[in-house]
């Protein structure tokens, strides 16, 4: 068959595949749009991966994308007894398990999707699809269609017909991949395809030939530089490790053997495998503890005080914790990655209290709700026990830095021990949330428009600490103001407001001369700071405007959720306003990082404000439920272009 002919099998349903692929990439390289490698995910068209790799370079690395991206996927849901019958034929000694079904059904998901012709759509992605990424994508597609006498989708169904899955094993150290086809054909026209791309392979162990024929107990296995590929019946077999293979070959070949399937930890993760998961994998926690490079990184402390209030307590987890499970969940509407670990409260002991609480039943609290909100962080952390035990907590070189700093804001508080007295002062339950300003109507207007943001606690002793804090940040306002004045910056006007039944204390930036009407003025108009006292709520703004909002909201506006550690919230509306508000700035950054020419900044920039119309909002969040430690990751779609 000529190329020609090969090419005729790239019908217009593949091309806008490649397309939506090319392109979302594409917007990640020029615009960062970190969210769109979903879209890229979600794809699964092998074979562009595999144009990716030049001719010129080793056959074998184009059998390795081609591998790699057959198990790449996101299948329809798979069953326990599904995730059995594969982890029959994986080694007892297998670490990690990945268990996916056919890539069929998120492709037709992509290709239906109703904001996949919008993205292809915009201009620049039309004018980068006419280019030569796209040609080159082609050719080995159509010789991959060409062999399997089929459109690529459908020769995708066929080869992991039956589901496909991923291993890894600690004793030999290699990996394993086992996909069911639909029949033995359909995996001897997968060899002759492999074939077409090592020059000079045959099945014979002929003089010259790469591939290395071997036989083991009556199953034939051809050997590429390292890879060991065999057809086990229906199923494809491909491992990096000989030994690896045989050990495989012996588990299909007598069944009853001890294997994955009968190890105790394997089947009790495998009751956590979600209902409506598109994919699910495990890992043998115990197993990887012994491994020196993952003991050293679950050692039990931190370098420094950020990294231990982050990730503390799952440190504490994963020293004890037998298994991991992971679910992947993947709609029209949002993409969702869970990982779930066994988790017993006394594994934290008195040292990590601080992270998950007495018991632990330490609950974040609800994020408020604001018009335009940015991100929202909600956290349970008891930051002064966190401070005080951090000699525990933390490695010798971080403590010494550590009581560097407590020597200087003690002094900064007045003498007063910033652990026991200041941190003590405050409840566990603390929230940072972040609002796009809206400045169309304010004088001095800043040139680069940033969001406020605020921190928000609840005092333990309401009135001591209101005095005390307030006297803080009055003092801390006059050191700016002496700071300020000798690098010559704006002073600020220091005054006090009630609001309904919270006392505000402000500072206010007082322009200069003339300068009362800019449109133009210094980043420092962004921040007028504010501390509120609203019963026990303690607020601290880089605004007055967002203090008065915050306090405008009742305190009994939601209950915690129980269970809910840790969450972060992120509003793509609200992140691609506050980009718009910036897009002279942004644009001048891109043409003097990237060397690009005003035209091609603004397309650039311009992109990436449309390409963030394509999404709702993405959130990470930890909790524990049912003796587990539960951290999530959802990325929300848009169900429409708003153009549209």
């Amino acid at each position: 068959m000529c190329a020609g002919d090969r090419m005729a099998f790239v019908d217009d349903r593949t091309r806008l595949l490649l397309m939506h692929f090319v392109s979302t990439c594409w917007l990640l390289k020029r615009s960062g749009v970190a969210a769109g490698i979903i879209v890229a995910t979600t794809n699964a068209s092998f074979c562009i991966c595999l144009a990716s790799v030049p001719a010129r370079e080793n056959n074998m690395k184009r059998l390795l994308c081609l591998l790699f991206l057959l198990s790449f996927g996101i299948p329809r849901f798979v069953t326990a007894s599904d995730s059995l019958k594969s982890a029959q034929l994986m080694p007892e000694s297998t670490i990690v398990f990945a268990e996916i079904d056919s890539p069929k059904a998120i492709i037709d998901l992509v290709l239906k999707h109703p904001l996949r012709e919008q993205v292809e759509n915009l201009p620049e992605i039309r004018a980068l699809l006419n280019g030569p990424q796209m040609e080159q994508a082609k050719l080995p597609l159509g010789l991959f269609e060409a062999q399997l006498g089929m459109h690529w989708d459908e020769a995708v169904a066929a080869i992991t017909h039956g589901g496909l899955c991923v291993g890894v094993d600690r004793d030999m150290e290699g990996f394993v991949v086992l996909s069911q086809a639909d029949k033995l054909q359909t995996l001897v026209k997968l060899r002759k395809f492999i074939f077409q791309l090592v020059p000079g392979a045959s099945t014979e162990n002929t003089p010259g030939n790469p591939v290395r024929k071997r036989e083991y107990k009556g199953v034939k296995s051809y050997e590429i530089g390292g890879t060991t590929i065999a057809a086990l019946g229906t199923t494809l077999l491909v491992t990096n490790k000989r030994a690896l293979a045989e050990r495989v070959m012996d588990l299909h070949l007598e069944s009853g053997q001890e294997c994955l399937a009968t190890q105790p930890r394997f089947q009790a993760a495998l009751q956590q495998r979600g209902e409506a998961s598109a994919a699910w994998g495990y890992f043998d926690m115990v197993a990887m503890r012994d491994r020196e490079t993952f003991a050293a990184m679950t050692a039990g402390k931190t370098d420094n005080i950020v990294a231990e209030f982050l990730l503390g307590g799952l440190l504490s987890t994963l020293q004890h914790t037998p298994y991991g499970v992971l679910n992947l969940e993947a709609t029209a509407q949002r993409v969702a990655v869970s990982v779930s670990v066994p988790q017993d409260a006394d594994w934290a002991g008195e040292l990590r209290e601080y992270y998950f609480g007495p018991g632990g039943k330490g609950s974040a609290p609800a994020p408020l709700q604001l018009e335009h909100t940015l991100f929202t962080v909600v956290a349970y952390r008891d930051m002064s026990q966190m401070w005080l035990r951090a000699g525990d907590l933390m490695t010798e070189s971080a403590n010494d830095d550590l009581a560097q700093a407590d020597t200087q804001l003690t002094t900064f508080f007045s003498g007063k021990d910033f652990g026991e007295d200041i941190l003590g002062s405050l409840g566990p339950q603390m929230q940072l949330i972040a609002v796009r300003q809206d400045l169309e109507d304010v004088l001095p207007r800043p040139a680069i428009k940033l969001p406020a943001f605020a921190l928000v606690f609840q005092m333990k002793d309401p009135e001591t600490t209101k005095r005390e804090f307030r006297r803080v940040f009055q003092s801390f306002i006059g050191f700016l103001n002496v700071v300020g004045a000798m690098e010559g910056n704006p002073q600020f006007d220091l005054d006090m407001e009630q609001h309904g039944d919270a006392q505000l204390v402000t500072a206010t930036y007082v322009p200069d001369q003339g300068e009362e009407s800019s449109t133009k003025a210094k980043i420092n108009f962004n921040f007028s700071p504010a501390v509120a006292f609203q019963g026990d709520r303690f607020v601290l703004s880089s605004t007055t405007q967002l203090a008065r909002q915050i306090a405008n909201i009742p305190k009994t506006q939601a209950a915690p959720t129980p269970g809910l550690n840790a969450a972060v919230r992120l509003h793509a509306d609200a992140l691609q306003r506050v980009l718009a508000d910036n897009q002279a700035q942004l644009v001048a950054q891109n043409m003097l990082e990237e060397g690009n020419s005003k035209e091609e900044a603004e397309a650039a920039i311009g992109l990436l404000l449309q390409g963030m119309t394509f999404f709702r909002e993405s959130s990470v969040k930890l909790g524990t439920t049912d003796g587990n430690l539960n951290l999530r990751l959802e990325l929300q779609l848009a169900k429409e272009h708003p153009g549209e």
